[in-house]
């Protein structure tokens, strides 16, 4: 399945990411300089997601699919 979604540190107003998925998905958080500052799997017991960087460092959020996982749907991600 193809999905990769980039969500700019401008579209977070509360400074958390909602992601709806019943299979886990990656999210990888960049600063600045492009470096990778913040990583981690979803939960599917979990819709709810605070970063640990402050805002100010982040650039960009980067939502995936992880290899060889299955996913019957699309995942549903949205920046709060």
């Amino acid at each position: 399945m193809q999905f990769k979604t980039t969500i700019p540190v401008s579209e977070f107003k509360e400074y958390q990411l909602k992601v709806l998925s019943l299979v886990p998905i990656e999210v990888t958080v960049y600063n600045h300089d492009g470096q990778v500052v913040e990583q981690f799997q979803t939960e599917s017991t979990n819709n709810y997601y605070t970063f640990q960087t402050a805002k100010e460092d982040i650039k960009e959020v980067i939502c995936d699919v992880i290899p060889g996982m299955v996913y019957e749907f699309h995942p549903v991600v949205q920046a709060i």
